[in-house]
């Protein structure tokens, strides 16, 4: 799961760019997007045709998907799930701008439909796009799920902070867990720094990639900044396809996947 409880700190980007790099890599790998912002669903250009055929519906009892009479999601991540014309390894679970309602759904339950949904699926690699939040039901589905948490940061005021507050996030989880009886394993790859400016880089940005450093949670290759991201993201299309100009931040991630992806 790839978190950060800031908003524009690289997260979306480090998520969809690990997800094509996993699948590049011979891995079949879903994206869920649990974002109600959708942004790595519009970034793969496949929005739900309505707001019944997305996450939500997995994680709703009250959807109208006719899986079965029960609304049990066991397997339901295989069914929904869209094949990518990025690469014929690649899946995904699209997001809607409804998922937030969920967020005010209060029944224990529904934190366990993500993972159930996931009972029998046969992928290699499952990355989760989660909500820049510190809590709620979206975020511990997620939590429920995860082996392996990955922060994302990029060098604005907010970079180290969203960093920060995902660390307590997962903390909290954690503690609760074990006061369940229900210890939850899950690793700390570390942070992604999406955006570096290698040239007259900013003083702000020296200083969190320093404090991400001394706190042990800086990823390398740090992945440069690049204008062919935000243009590949607004044409919603696989970076790679802007040639050269994408070299350099395909092979970072490249390289970060290799060191992430087990």
């Amino acid at each position: 799961m790839i978190a950060s409880t800031k908003g524009g700190e690289g997260k979306t980007t480090t998520a969809v760019h690990l997800s094509k790099v996993s699948a590049m890599l011979g891995y079949k790998t879903l994206f869920i997007d649990l974002d109600p912002s959708m942004d790595g669903t519009k970034w793969f250009n496949l929005e739900p045709a309505d707001d019944d055929f997305f996450i939500g519906d997995i994680l709703s009892a009250d959807g109208t998907a006719d899986k079965n009479p029960d609304r049990n999601p066991v397997g339901w991540a295989m069914q929904m799930a869209l094949q990518s014309d990025w690469d014929e390894n690649l899946f995904v679970i699209p997001s809607h701008e409804s998922l937030g309602t969920l967020e005010l759904n209060t029944d224990p339950a529904m934190e366990l439909r993500l993972k159930k949904s996931l009972i029998g699926a046969d992928y290699d690699v499952v990355i989760i796009d989660c909500p820049n939040r510190s809590g709620g039901p979206l975020l511990r589905s997620a939590l429920l799920v995860a082996d392996t948490i990955i922060y994302s940061a990029t060098g604005d005021e907010g970079g180290y902070e969203g960093v920060n507050g995902a660390r307590k996030a997962l903390q909290i989880f954690q503690e609760e867990q074990e006061l369940r009886g229900y210890p939850a394993k899950i690793e700390e790859a570390g942070t992604v720094f999406c955006g570096y400016q290698e040239v007259a880089t900013p003083r702000m940005t020296s200083k969190i990639v320093d404090d991400l450093r001394e706190l042990g949670v800086l990823l390398t290759p740090l992945v440069p900044a690049r204008t062919c991201v935000r243009e590949s993201r607004t044409a919603r299309r696989w970076v790679g396809e802007w040639g050269k100009k994408s070299e350099p931040v395909i092979n970072a991630y490249m390289e970060l996947g290799k060191k992430i992806i087990k």
